[in-house]
């Protein structure tokens, strides 16, 4: 789906270097995708995890999730400045 919209978007319209604009493209959409989604899962479903769990099986929990999530937020972070100069 992501792809559909990078074929239609200005990066498609660049003649020169198609290839590399719509593949910028897509790596920009696919960053965002991931971030927004991980951002998501913290405040929606998190919360609701949180209701049925211990706190000692919240401090487990936490601490193996905020340094995936960092990882997925960092990277995404980066792919989006990269690709969207």
């Amino acid at each position: 789906m992501l792809g559909t919209f990078s074929l239609t978007s200005h990066g498609a319209a660049t003649l020169s270097v198609r290839n590399a604009a719509l593949l910028s493209d897509y790596l920009h959409l696919l960053a965002a995708a991931f971030w927004i989604g991980s951002l998501f899962h913290k405040i929606c479903i998190l919360p609701l995890l949180f209701k049925t769990v211990s706190t000692t099986q919240r401090r487990n929990l936490l601490a193996r999730l905020i340094p995936r999530f960092s990882f997925i937020a960092i990277s995404s972070f980066f792919v989006l400045i990269i690709t969207g100069l």
